[in-house]
């Protein structure tokens, strides 16, 4: 028996106006524009300007668009904007505090979110609908972890104190991680996707934050490490987001004839990891080099092979130079006094409280009764109280941090929802996927010397990363 319900196909993107402009918008060029106006705007703190062009195109697609897919560049690209001048750690007038802005990011966020809802009401295809049908492959983790982060502290050090600032971050942390996952698992068409979009992404992202460094070189006159902060985060949140995004560029070289321009890319994103002075970075980056070589041996042309054996040389010759030069002795190179005393002041936390642990402000208290080791953490890079008052400083190590914040329960959870991706990227295997699991990796390697886990930014890329694996079917 046929149903009498009319369904009506969304028209708005077929019209010629609309399929003129998203020849731009759904091609790789519209993320190249993206990524150089990035650049623009974190050099000369263009960033409300930047925020209302985003939220014109995010209208645009949401009325216009095919899919929701451009969202994905927008989106990893809009945390490394801000600029110096705009950094909500240190400096009060930030346009991100909502008392400067009069509230003016918020008004384009709502907007945003509006415009979606009306798409998703009216487009079966990319609407509601598809939202309630989609399943989810890693929705258990997502739970788990929600659960975990919520009742995270519970009966811990003068719970009552931080219990609504607590379970406000762990919902942030969590919305950080699961919504683009989940918007993005039904607003995209990932059939008609490139296959390499979220390669070619990584590697504009790379090159995007290698740009800023060089600027923050010039704007903050660079002396030394304490110097190269910017609007999103300091040296090794920015050595960190490039070395991440370096597998991408080993993708392109592996699987396109001409690797040269690659090359040059991933050069000049290795330059920008060493001049950050991040140690981890660093000692990533040269894991990753050698991997990546390996692939590439494997898999590129004989030429490339030649040019990647010449380039590992190079770059690692220039690495050890660069450590030498900074780095007086051995002992000074790994010196990381700090980081055990950090560690053992964590594991204690969990040792006093192992079920539900401390909570997310475990190492706040910790510094508030013993206020003469909070130099000796280093974690205290804000000044900003307003800033200081909700992000808590972290512990520099994911177990730990899991331990600490969480618990076992949040150690377990976290366990359960990585056994999930791994079974996940297992079961999509592709080029693709292998390249995209590597930039994982090596924000879960890096995050054992310190918080990037729990970083939004490298979260964002991360949530995204998990739906491109998970919903793009790959030709085998």
């Amino acid at each position: 028996m046929t149903s009498n319900a009319v369904t009506t196909e969304y028209k708005l993107s077929q019209t010629p106006f609309a399929k003129a402009i998203n020849k731009f918008v759904y091609s790789k060029w519209f993320v190249v524009a993206f990524a150089v106006l990035t650049v623009l705007s974190n050099f000369f703190a263009l960033d409300a300007y930047y925020f209302g062009l985003v939220t014109a195109f995010a209208v645009y697609i949401a009325f216009f668009g095919k899919d929701f897919s451009p969202y994905m560049p927008m989106l990893v690209l809009c945390y490394v904007v801000s600029s110096v001048h705009n950094n909500p750690g240190n400096n009060p007038n930030s346009i991100l505090y909502p008392s400067n802005s009069g509230y003016f990011i918020f008004y384009l966020a709502g907007i945003i979110v509006l415009s979606m809802i009306i798409r998703f009401a009216v487009d079966k295809k990319v609407g509601f609908y598809k939202m309630v049908s989609t399943k989810r492959r890693l929705a258990g983790g997502f739970i788990a972890l929600l659960i975990a982060y919520v009742i995270s502290g519970i009966g811990g050090l003068n719970y009552n104190d931080f219990a609504i600032k607590n379970i406000l971050f762990g919902l942030l942390q969590f919305a950080v991680m699961i919504v683009p996952y989940f918007v993005l698992s039904f607003a995209v068409d990932w059939e008609s996707l490139d296959k390499d979009y979220l390669c070619f992404i990584g590697v504009m992202l790379a090159l995007t934050v290698s740009a800023e460094l060089f600027g923050i070189y010039f704007i903050n006159d660079v002396k030394s490490k304490s110097d190269i902060f910017t609007g999103w985060g300091i040296s090794n949140n920015i050595g960190a987001y490039i070395c991440m995004m370096t597998p991408f560029a080993f993708y392109f070289i592996a699987n396109r004839k001409y690797a040269i321009l690659n090359l040059l890319a991933l050069d000049f994103c290795c330059v920008a990891i060493i001049l950050t002075y991040s140690r981890t970075a660093m000692l990533a980056m040269t894991a990753i080099l050698i991997i990546g070589n390996v692939i590439a041996f494997i898999k590129a042309r004989p030429i490339a092979k030649v040019l990647c054996a010449i380039n590992l040389f190079v770059v690692v010759a220039g690495e050890v130079f660069f450590i030498i030069n900074v780095y007086p002795s051995l002992a000074e190179l790994l010196d990381s006094n700090a980081r055990n005393e950090l560690y053992a002041q964590g594991l204690n936390a969990f040792y006093n409280y192992p079920l539900f642990g401390d909570g997310w402000y475990a190492l706040n208290k910790v510094c508030a009764s013993n206020p003469d080791i909070l130099e000796r953490f280093g974690w205290m890079w804000a000044t900003e109280e307003s800033f200081l008052s909700f992000f808590p400083g972290r512990w520099h190590n994911t177990v730990i941090q899991l331990l600490a914040t969480g618990g076992l329960v949040g150690l377990g959870a976290y366990v359960f929802h990585r056994v999930q991706t791994c079974i996940l990227a297992f079961k999509k295997k592709s080029s693709e996927t292998l390249f995209i699991f590597l930039a994982l990796i090596l924000l879960l390697l890096q995050s054992l010397l310190d918080c990037h886990l729990f970083n939004i930014g490298p979260m964002l890329f991360y949530s995204v990363a998990l739906a491109f694996i998970e919903f793009k079917p790959f030709k085998k």
